[in-house]
Formats: structure tokens, C-alpha cells, sequence
């Protein structure tokens, strides 16, 4: 999974930035809503995207997919920059753009991490450990499941690398 930041520009860029690194080879990657680079006078406080800014650059990302099993990741800082009801907003916006995941960064309580998965059907990826987790049975019987698809992916190109 590689972290696309916001794709370095306008709809065009977030095109380019997902080609450019599937053609690398990455396996998933994630676009995020946060407004980078920092504008100036912010004092460094992070700054989110508008929705629709969010889901122009989903959109973007998913039109610069060649390969179906490139992952695009949808992701927001939505749980530690604002709240709940915008995360849950955000995650159904980005999910009805199209996304194959949402990947939540700053998330407080498990019980934030429950409210998003109630209203989304897509997998969650969470972007740190503050939180405690089910165990994987937990995650089995919600009908949730762990697969790492990055390395057949992998051993794809390598064979292909190696066969040319």
C-alpha cells in the first residue's frame, strides 16, 4: 500500500500520480483529503479538503486506474481534524465515488471505527494503533476478513521483470 499523499495537484495530477505508480507496481494506494502542501499563516494546523474537492480527487484516481486490481484507497484525517458525522460523510461520499477502501487516520475510539463501518460497506484500513481492535475472529463474525493481495501482485511483475 503507497501513500499517494493527495496526488500532488489538481484532477490531472492525481491521475498521473495513480498511472506513475502503477506502472511501478504498487499493489494499492491511498488519496487523501487533506489540503496539502499547508497553506501559509495556518500555523501548521491541518485543513480538509471539501467533499467535493474529496470526491473529484477519488474520481480522478479511479479514471487513472488501468489494472482492476490496483486498490485505490480513500483516505481522511476527517477523525482527528473534525468529527464523526463528517468522516461518516466523507467515507459514504468517497464510497459512492467508487473507492475499494477507506482508510481512516485519527481515530479516537473503536466505537468511531464501528459508527463508519455501520454506514459504509467497503473494507477500513485505519492509519494507527490508538485504538483497540476486535480480534480476528471478532472481525470474521462482523464479515470482515484480512488478505494480502499485495504480493501475488508482486511476484506478477517480478516473473514479468525477469521474463522479458
Amino acid at each position: 500500500m503507497c501513500d499517494a499523499d493527495h496526488g500532488y495537484g489538481n484532477a490531472l495530477s492525481v491521475m498521473r500520480t495513480v498511472e506513475e505508480l502503477e506502472a511501478a507496481g504498487v499493489a494499492g494506494l491511498s488519496i487523501e483529503d487533506t489540503d496539502l502542501p499547508q497553506p501559509f499563516g495556518t500555523g501548521g494546523k491541518q485543513r480538509m479538503l471539501s467533499i467535493e474537492e474529496g470526491v473529484g480527487k477519488m474520481k480522478a484516481a479511479l479514471a487513472g486506474r488501468n489494472d482492476p486490481d490496483l486498490i485505490i484507497a480513500g483516505r481522511t484525517s476527517a477523525p482527528a481534524i473534525s468529527n464523526i458525522e463528517d468522516t461518516i460523510k466523507r467515507a459514504k461520499a468517497y464510497e459512492a465515488a467508487g473507492v475499494d477502501a477507506m482508510f481512516l487516520v485519527g481515530v479516537k475510539a473503536r466505537a468511531e471505527v464501528e459508527a463508519v463501518a455501520a454506514e459504509i460497506k467497503i473494507p477500513i484500513i485505519l492509519g494507527d494503533r490508538r485504538v483497540s481492535l476486535p480480534t480476528f475472529r471478532g472481525c470474521r463474525r462482523r464479515g470482515s476478513g484480512w488478505r494480502c493481495r499485495g504480493i501475488n501482485r508482486s511476484l506478477r511483475q517480478r516473473r514479468r521483470s525477469t521474463t522479458r
